[in-house]
């Protein structure tokens, strides 16, 4: 009988995708359950309640779930980076137009919200209020509906909010180049009980990546294609694939540094190198 991971993520990132296509998982014998996430508190509770076993999620998330349950790890980085665009409603055509107004984030105080007081604050963009709306497309649809001006959005949802007229600003990944992927993160406590099936699932999705370094660009947009990609999605999820399954250990030194200039560094954190399980990504590449 086939074993089953449970994987929680907002959009699936490359390395799943191509995997699926392959059907390595199927070949293997795993069984791999996706979810769509509404937000990073529902990754969160599914991951301590045991309703998921990995979560595919921004590696800030970790700094503060861990303040409250210290159980979160990092096994995994999926992607090299994350394509973010920073998005207004229209009328708004410049980064300093943003000041006194309202974004749309997913959690206030935890991922992608602290890139984006980063980045205000950098730009001394003063006085926005942070409006907790959700998951990525839970944002676009309060911009659209003007109940924020401004969010980031990623792939494919950039690409929708440009259909619909909304204006680009500015990219994370110009303003903040070492800014890293999503990682794939697991409770520490469960280890044991889900190691098979995560080092099978890890092992997996390192032939994945490896897949991806070995074919031509137009194959791989072909497949995204394939898999539902718009145009622009798959361009940029293309790009953004990572070369390893291994942390940047930049883009970690960033989400800390990030923190640190605002203010918002956990008052019991110490060093995320120490939520880097390498031992688990290494045992799972080095099992037959």
């Amino acid at each position: 009988m086939a074993e089953t991971l449970r994987q929680t993520y907002f959009v699936p990132p490359v390395p799943v995708v191509v995997a699926k296509h392959l059907d390595v998982f199927e070949k293997i014998g795993l069984n791999v359950d996706s979810k769509v996430t509404r937000s990073s508190n529902e990754q969160r509770d599914d991951l301590l309640n045991g309703e998921c076993d990995v979560a595919i999620t921004a590696i800030d998330n970790m700094l503060v779930w861990n303040q409250h349950v210290d159980d979160f790890r990092l096994v995994g980085q999926i992607e090299r980076t994350t394509p973010l665009g920073l998005y207004a409603r229209p009328g708004l055509s410049d980064f300093s137009d943003l000041s006194g107004l309202r974004f749309a984030v997913d959690a206030a105080s935890n991922g992608f919200a602290i890139v984006a007081k980063y980045l205000l604050t950098v730009g001394k963009i003063s006085d926005v209020e942070f409006v907790e709306i959700g998951g990525v497309s839970q944002r676009l649809t309060a911009l659209l509906e003007e109940r924020v001006d401004a969010t980031l959005l990623g792939p494919p949802f950039d690409e929708m909010a440009e259909q619909e007229g909304l204006t680009q600003l500015a990219t994370v990944n110009d303003l903040a180049r070492d800014y890293p992927g999503q990682g794939i993160v697991v409770c520490e406590s469960r280890l044991d009980e889900i190691q098979p099936r995560l080092h099978l699932y890890l092992k997996l999705l390192h032939e994945a990546v490896t897949w991806t370094a070995s074919v031509r660009r137009q194959e791989g947009l072909e497949l995204l294609a394939q898999a539902g990609f718009g145009p622009r999605a798959r361009e940029s999820g293309w790009d953004a694939r990572p070369a390893t399954l291994v942390p940047s250990a930049a883009g970690l030194e960033l989400l800390v540094h990030m923190r640190d200039e605002l203010g918002m560094l956990p008052s019991a954190f110490q060093d995320i190198h120490s939520l880097w399980r390498s031992d688990v990504l290494e045992a799972a590449l080095g099992s037959s």
